[in-house]
């Protein structure tokens, strides 16, 4: 008895940042869609990784406007000709990480809350997102504009200390520094 062989997909996620900059390109017809979608869905299901979210086709090298995403039932959305509609001013500052970047995590800021636009054949659709299905559309959006998450990083204040140091004016008034005045001597 013979037994068949699979061919193993080899993923080959594109990794060249000059590559990866430039702008996507709209999906102008069903054909074109289906065949993008087709590769994008083939390249995904061969990730053995699974923390991926979600792949641009920018990342397998077609310069189009479309990604798809891992949302948080599990199932996989396709993303067509999607276009960012409106986003909250509240920000939230999550860990990324990204295909392209093996072994990278940066801190990054986004909007929590987004409502969307997406393509399909019965034609558009708004959606709103929050969490991570937010989080995760707005980084692979960014892909097909050519921005990638280094240029996202979070801008965080240091955090304030409550506590006083000892050359520093005492908090209580008195004008005195703080050592002479409260601190321990």
């Amino acid at each position: 008895m013979k037994k068949s062989r699979k061919r193993k997909t080899v993923t080959m996620i594109v990794t060249d940042e000059k590559i990866l900059r430039q702008k996507s390109t709209d999906i102008e017809s069903l054909e074109e869609a289906k065949e993008v979608a087709d590769k994008l869905l083939k390249e995904f299901t061969s990730l053995k990784k699974d923390s991926a979210v979600g792949l641009s086709a920018i990342q397998i090298g077609i310069p189009k406007r479309m990604f798809i995403t891992k949302l948080d039932d599990g199932n996989i959305k396709i993303w067509k000709n999607p276009k960012l509609v409106w986003f909250s001013e509240e920000v939230v500052h999550p860990v990324e990480g990204c295909l392209s970047f093996p072994g990278i995590s940066i801190r990054t800021s986004r909007s929590e809350y987004i409502t969307v636009d997406n393509e399909d054949e019965d034609g558009v659709h708004e959606y709103v997102l929050e969490g991570m299905e937010s989080i995760v559309f707005q980084h692979e959006l960014d892909h097909l504009n050519g921005v990638l998450m280094f240029d996202r990083v979070a801008k965080l204040e240091p955090a304030k200390s409550d506590k006083v140091g000892r050359n520093e004016p005492c908090p209580c008034g008195s004008g005195k520094k703080y050592k002479k005045c409260h601190g321990v001597t």
